[in-house]
Order: C-alpha cells, then sequence, then structure tokens
C-alpha cells in the first residue's frame, strides 16, 4: 500500500491541477508539486498534517465542513475556492472533492482536485467592469446610467437631482491639439464633477464629451452649490489651457421620482445644457480671434511680417486678376491668417536651423488643418477656413493635406500658395539664406505645372517685374 501511494505522489507532480488525498480524518496523505508550490510549502510538509496547521482557523473549519460532508454522505461535490498563493497573487480554483473507498466499500478518505479558473476569472471581472465603467475616467458609464431608475429606487432616493455637462469644443480640442490633449480635458472634467459632488451622488460620464450627475435628495440650494463649485474650478483649469477656453455648459433639474420618470429629468437637464452650450458656441465664435488667435499670432514676430508683406503682394495680384474689393479683402484675411495653424507647432520645429526629421514634417504638415479648424471657430476668419485648409496643394496633386490637384484647388489658395512661396524665399529663414528676387521667380517657373499654377506663376513673374 506505501508503495502505491508513492507511485500515485509521483505521477501527481506531472499535472498542473492542484490534487490531495486526506484520511477520514482530514489528515494529508499525498499532495502534488503544484500544491506545494501554491502554498510555498517543502516537499512532505503537509504529510500528515491537518488543515488547521497551515491555513487560518476559519478556513479550515470550513475545508473540514466540506469534507464530512464528501465523506459522510458519500457525495462528488464541486465548489469555487480562492486562496492567497506564496508570490501574494489571489488565486481562483474551481474544487471538486470525492470520496476514497476501501476494498470492502468503507469511506477511508477522500481527493481533492482544484483546477486554477483564476485567468477566467480575472476575464469575467475585466468585462464586468467594463461594462459599467469608462476606462479612461474611472466613472460609471452609460450601461449604468440606464439603470439609474432601479439603482434610485434600491437606495429609496425619492427627490433627485440630475446634471448634464457637455465639453465645449472637445473635437476640436482633438482634431488641432490630439487626442492625448482631449483625453487630460475629459479627465479633468470627471476630477471637477466628481470634486463638486462629492459624497452627495455619483457622476457617469455618458458620451464622448458628456457627464451626468446623479444626486440623491437633491434641493435646489444643494444643485445651486454643485454648480459653483464647478464653475469656479472651471475657472481655474482655464488658466492651464491657453489655447481654447476649456469650459462646460451645464443644464440641471430637480423632481420628485414619485411623479417624474427619471428620464425624463434628465431630458429637462439636456434642454437645458443645450441651451447655454448654444450661448458658449456664439461667444468663443465672437471672441476667439480676438482674445486667443491674435494674441498667440503676435508673439511670433517673424510669422507676422512675413503675413504682413503677403497682405500686400496678394492684394497687387488680386488686382491685376481683376478680383473685387471685396475679393481682394478676401484674399488678404487669408494672407494674413493662413498660417494660424503654426501656433501650435512647437518653436523648435518653427526655428529649427537643419532639415526637420519625418516626426517633424509630419508636425508640420498639420498646420493647414489646425487653421482650418480654428478659423472655422470664428466668424471673422470663416469665410477663408477653406482656403487655409488647402494653401499647401500642389499643382500635380503632390501637396496635402488633401492632395488635391489642378483647378480642383481653390483659386485664392493657388495665389495664397505662390506667394507664400516666394516671400519665404526672398526672406532669410533659420535654415537658408534669403535669394534673391530674380532667383526666387526663376525658382516658382522651374515648380510652374508641378507645384504651382504655371497661368498664375506667369501673371506673378510680370506683377513683380513691374510693380514690386
Amino acid at each position: 500500500m506505501e508503495h502505491s501511494f508513492e507511485l500515485a505522489a509521483s505521477m501527481l507532480n506531472y499535472v498542473s491541477d492542484i490534487i490531495w488525498m486526506k484520511d477520514i480524518n482530514g489528515h494529508y496523505i499525498i499532495v502534488s508539486d503544484s500544491f506545494n508550490t501554491l502554498y510555498g510549502l517543502p516537499p512532505k510538509y503537509v504529510i500528515g498534517k491537518t488543515d488547521f496547521d497551515f491555513h487560518p482557523a476559519e478556513q479550515a473549519i470550513e475545508y473540514r465542513k466540506q469534507d464530512q460532508i464528501v465523506c459522510e454522505q458519500r457525495l462528488i461535490t464541486a465548489s469555487k475556492d480562492s486562496q492567497l498563493a506564496a508570490d501574494g497573487e489571489k488565486r481562483f480554483f474551481e474544487v471538486n472533492r470525492l470520496p476514497v473507498c476501501d476494498a470492502a466499500g468503507r469511506v477511508i478518505g477522500l481527493i481533492g482536485i482544484g483546477r486554477d479558473i483564476t485567468s477566467q476569472v480575472r476575464i469575467r471581472e475585466y468585462l464586468k467592469y467594463f461594462s459599467y465603467y469608462d476606462p479612461l475616467t474611472g466613472l460609471y458609464n452609460h450601461n449604468y446610467f440606464e439603470e439609474m431608475p432601479y439603482k434610485l429606487h434600491k437606495r429609496q432616493v425619492q427627490v433627485a437631482g440630475v446634471l448634464i455637462c457637455d465639453i465645449d469644443n472637445l473635437k476640436l480640442v482633438n482634431d488641432i491639439i490630439g487626442r492625448d490633449a482631449g483625453d487630460q480635458w475629459l479627465k479633468a472634467a470627471s476630477n471637477i464633477i466628481k470634486s463638486a459632488v462629492s459624497q452627495q451622488g455619483i457622476v457617469l460620464r455618458t458620451g464622448g464629451d458628456e457627464f451626468a450627475g446623479v444626486i440623491y435628495n437633491a434641493t435646489p440650494e444643494i444643485m445651486h452649490s454643485i454648480i459653483q463649485s464647478i464653475r469656479q474650478q472651471l475657472k481655474e483649469e482655464r488658466k492651464q489651457h491657453n489655447l481654447l477656453p476649456f469650459n462646460m455648459a451645464i443644464g440641471h433639474v430637480v423632481g420628485d421620482l414619485s411623479q417624474n420618470d427619471f428620464f425624463s429629468l434628465v431630458k429637462r437637464a439636456e434642454a437645458g445644457m443645450y441651451q447655454e452650450k448654444m450661448r458658449h458656441i456664439q461667444l468663443i465664435s465672437s471672441n476667439l480671434l480676438k482674445t486667443v488667435i491674435n494674441p498667440l499670432f503676435m508673439q511670433d514676430t517673424s510669422l507676422c511680417r512675413h503675413c504682413e508683406r503677403m497682405q500686400h503682394t496678394v492684394a497687387c495680384l488680386g488686382a491685376a486678376l481683376g478680383f473685387t474689393e471685396e475679393g481682394i479683402n478676401q484674399l488678404r484675411l487669408l494672407a494674413q491668417f493662413h498660417d494660424i495653424g503654426k501656433v501650435l507647432i512647437p518653436e523648435t520645429i518653427l526655428e529649427k536651423p537643419g532639415p526637420l526629421s519625418a516626426d517633424e514634417w509630419a508636425i508640420m504638415h498639420r498646420h493647414p488643418e489646425t487653421g482650418f479648424h480654428l478659423a472655422k471657430l470664428t466668424v471673422e476668419l470663416a469665410p477663408v477656413a477653406d482656403w487655409i485648409l488647402k494653401h499647401h496643394e500642389w499643382w500635380n496633386g503632390a501637396g496635402y493635406p488633401l492632395g488635391l490637384a489642378g483647378l480642383d484647388i481653390p483659386l485664392e489658395a493657388r495665389i495664397i500658395h505662390i506667394v507664400d512661396a516666394y516671400d519665404a524665399m526672398t526672406h532669410d529663414r533659420s535654415y537658408r539664406k534669403a535669394i534673391s528676387p530674380a532667383a526666387a521667380a526663376k525658382e516658382l517657373q522651374a515648380l510652374a505645372g508641378i507645384e504651382f499654377d504655371p497661368d498664375l506663376v506667369k501673371r506673378f513673374v510680370e506683377l513683380i517685374g513691374c510693380e514690386l
């Protein structure tokens, strides 16, 4: 019999499941190497011992009860168990226990088999977590929000306050600064709302740029205090964001849940939020050029001088091409702000004395799109936004960002591209010295039909020979 036990024990060392055998009194007779590894025990340490020798008392008592059921009732049982492994990690097991009988049919002990299901448990926990939580902010998500009527009923909440908050210009931040910046805005917004709501309710991220706060047993005074806290924190946060004002449109309502469906309150709060959002859009559109773009633009004196020179040149070319006075004024506006997208390009790239790397060129090539988004946001620049987007397109289709070619490129964008290149060549840059107007004219002619509209190059070269 002893030889049989030793043979069985040696076979168990080749399986990954933790396996053990106990006698009728709960003493261990055989354990697998995986059992010892789990608990960090030396070989044969537990042989002859019981669970009380190396498990906490409460756990040992529970195991003893389960063993007695198996042995006394001759049952095969299945259960779930968790153990703190020797490496400090919590492991989960699916445990089966079955009785062991001698030749006469008497129960002499039991065998236990524990299959490690930690990975499956972790996956289930992961899926459960992300079914109710937003991974970026850690807030409850839209799925949880849909269950709020049940949650409120369970908490016996009779009067609820609902906040709906929507971040202004998040898409614009994602487009012109990048999604990392947009994610920072989302995290900042979630922290602000959580701080204001505190323990009075819960905060959820219900959409891309939208948050909700549900306040338990709210009053108008409580809601007013929360909103004031949000606005004050937003004011402080705006000091860290110079390009676009960090703000949220907020709608709110307080309602008796015995008389109002929860989602009817949500709709009323959303209506208030949308009204405020429209006011924000109008305010930003009317003030952005004056309060944000111009101050940033004026910081780069070389860029300002470049744009000022171009205004005179495009006006002359526009007049030669028969533009109306209004058309010439739009050309001048385009010349002044065609490079507004460069306000977000680091000076280390703009002023780099040598060639740009591939990554730096990728950043540089984004400035027409950035400028387009900024221009579209303002009343004054919206009419020239499309030309700002397309002023680096090439006649042969090799330009950026859209790869337009020929007459698909707006005339105004073709004009500004020529004048921009000419002014850049005839004035010093960090990476090269200026060349003469005659040499610049030859460069334009060499690239006519490739980069530039050939007819416009001809007219421009004629113009600079007699007018400028």
